[in-house]
């Protein structure tokens, strides 16, 4: 898995360059950005939800 397709299937857009981007990730290294992506998700909706 990628970085590009951990954001995709949250529907997160970033500006990356496409060799970082499309880099297999290891199953550890996956894991730990999935969970660092949806802790972002979750604080920008408690700032929304203000």
């Amino acid at each position: 898995m990628t970085r590009k397709d951990i954001r995709d299937k949250y529907n997160i857009v970033c500006l990356e360059r496409p060799e970082r981007a499309n880099k297999e990730l290891s199953n550890g290294e996956a894991k730990k950005y999935e969970k660092n992506q949806k802790l972002l998700i979750e604080k920008f909706h408690r700032i929304l939800a203000g």
